[in-house]
Formats: C-alpha cells, sequence, structure tokens
C-alpha cells in the first residue's frame, strides 16, 4: 500500500486531560506509540482490538501525543497528564 493510501483520522480518547488511565476503543490491532510534545519517544506497545486502557500515572505533567499505526491506518491525538 503506498503512503497516499494511508487513512489518517484522529483518535477519540477520554478522559483528557488525564491522571492515571488514558481510555480508547479500536477496531483493528495497532502498534501504540506514545511521545513528548518533543518528539521523543516515551512508550511504545500493542493494541488490540475492543476497548484499551493504557496506566500513564509514571509520566510527569505535560502535553503527549498518543499514535496508532498499522498498515492501513493512523490515528492520532493530544492529551494533557495532569
Amino acid at each position: 500500500m503506498s503512503v497516499e493510501n494511508i487513512i489518517r483520522k484522529k483518535l477519540i480518547i477520554s478522559p483528557n486531560p488525564v491522571d492515571k488511565y488514558l481510555q480508547f476503543e479500536t477496531k483493528n490491532k495497532y502498534r501504540c506509540t506514545i511521545t513528548d510534545i518533543s518528539g521523543k519517544i516515551i512508550r511504545k506497545e500493542e493494541i488490540y482490538f475492543g476497548k484499551n486502557r493504557i496506566n500513564i500515572e509514571e509520566l510527569n505533567p505535560g502535553i503527549f501525543i498518543i499514535k496508532l499505526q498499522n498498515k492501513n491506518k493512523i490515528l492520532t491525538s493530544k492529551f494533557i497528564k495532569q
């Protein structure tokens, strides 16, 4: 699949701002990357179909970006860690 055919969408997360757990739902398996606002990779993991919950209480307060990617889609969202 060419780069032009990748679908880019906004990921809906809750709550935002978040203290402990970032929650969202997906319909596919994805590679998950969380970066700080400067682009430094903070965390990587696999995300699976259904409801997902990521514990982020170890992160310092600030603004972060979560990106889910597979061969067809890229889902992204910013979130605030309190």
